[in-house]
């Protein structure tokens, strides 16, 4: 195992954030995280270590890391679950797009959610006779969008109840990476016969735990 201690201080541009402060123990064959202390994250960086690039899971966040019995560094990764573009149509008279686009976009983005963590609706409801449900949404936007920009918008479990679990949308800029809107979403487990909230089934369950990022791990976009 090819193991790498990096102690660093990256400072970006004003319009990329603000400056980030970072140990990290990395295994440079398999490019893992083992170990890691933060200080304040910024909005983009890349490190490169004898000619491996690092997209680093901690400096963009695309890896949260996960809770483990001992407490360990297990790194669970973000994915992906919409690509789209700005068109005209979606900015107003002020040039940009417009609060009601964002929430169309995320919103196409959470119904991709379940067939990449899990399965799709429509097997939730084969297996289980149920689906989910926005419980509650809240949109932070961070930086405009004009019309040509290319976002794609990724997610990360942040957290699961009896009934419910909630994850992290993040929309970035093709180009630049950074984070132009964030949108916190709790998905409810709902009886469509009774309309009411039902348990999380054990497989479901089960296959969302190992995924769910350590509240101890600062989120991109939230600094």
């Amino acid at each position: 195992m090819n193991l790498r201690l990096v102690m660093s201080m990256v400072s970006n541009n004003s319009s990329a954030g603000s400056v980030f402060r970072f140990i990290l123990l990395v295994d440079l064959s398999t490019k893992n995280l083992l170990n890691h202390r933060l200080g304040t994250i910024s909005c983009r960086s890349r490190v490169v270590f004898n000619d491996h690039m690092i997209h680093s899971c901690i400096i963009d966040l695309d890896v949260f890391q996960s809770r483990t019995k001992g407490g360990g560094g297990v790194l669970s990764v973000s994915k992906e679950v919409l690509r789209a573009v700005v068109h005209p149509w979606h900015c107003d008279t002020f040039g940009h797009m417009n609060v009601r686009w964002y929430g169309h976009f995320f919103d196409d983005a959470a119904f991709h959610i379940w067939p990449v963590y899990w399965g799709s609706h429509k097997k939730m409801q084969d297996e289980f006779g149920l689906h989910t449900v926005t419980g509650r949404a809240t949109t932070e936007f961070r930086l405009e969008l004009s019309a040509g920009d290319l976002v794609i918008i990724d997610c990360s479990i942040t957290r699961i109840g009896s009934k419910s679990c909630t994850f992290l949308e993040r929309m970035r800029h093709v180009d630049t990476g950074v984070v132009h809107a964030t949108y916190l979403v709790s998905e409810v487990f709902f009886d469509p016969q009774t309309r009411k909230a039902v348990r999380i089934p054990d497989p479901i369950r089960a296959a969302l735990e190992p995924l769910v990022s350590d509240s101890s791990v600062v989120e991109l976009g939230v600094v």
